[in-house]
């Protein structure tokens, strides 16, 4: 990390950022936040000519990101997510299957996925802490702190002792069009 540049939710002007940016020896921008405040930020900066590539997270695996950005969108922006349409795992297939039948189109975004993994893990953790007696707001809460190796659609997934999520993520590369292309999978 060569140094952190802050920004504000609602901000519309990036251009003190990307001037520090251009100054500055780097590999490459994590772009930490969401579309509208990310897609100025990299507007703005491929405008100014710096062309190194942006990282990002889920948080940009919106529409809003593309619309904002128009084609800087598609030079070389790259998000980590929980899945993706053509991610090659299995569980991922059958559940864009499943989906694309019921709502005729696939999903538009990794929310699909996410949505439909945390019924699955709060039905599991009920179903745990029903084992042990009377479900209440306590041993509900024990439960889904104590998930380990749990099999969802996304991946399987532990909660650690922070009560972070342990599980696999997915590369993908912003293309011109506004659609995300697969590049990998990463496992911890």
């Amino acid at each position: 990390v060569v140094e952190e540049l802050t920004y504000q939710t609602g901000d519309k002007v990036f251009t003190s950022q990307v001037e520090k940016l251009k100054a500055m020896d780097v590999d490459c921008v994590f772009a930490s936040g969401y579309a509208a405040e990310a897609a100025l930020l990299l507007k703005t900066a491929r405008e100014a000519g710096f062309t190194k590539p942006f990282l990002g997270g889920d948080g940009l695996d919106d529409k809003q990101f593309f619309s904002i950005a128009g084609p800087a969108a598609g030079t070389g922006v790259f998000l980590c997510n929980h899945a993706h349409n053509d991610d090659p795992d299995p569980r991922i297939k059958t559940f864009v299957d499943a989906y694309t039948k019921k709502y005729g189109q696939p999903p538009q975004n990794a929310m699909a996925f996410l949505a439909y993994d945390a019924i699955l893990a709060i039905h599991d953790s009920i179903k745990r802490a029903a084992v042990k007696g009377k479900v209440t707001r306590e041993t509900l809460r024990d439960a889904i702190a104590g998930i380990k190796d749990l099999q969802l659609v996304t991946g399987t997934i532990t909660i650690g002792p922070d009560h972070e999520v342990q599980k696999r993520a997915v590369v993908v590369e912003c293309q011109a069009d506004g659609s995300l292309k697969f590049v990998a999978e990463i496992k911890p």
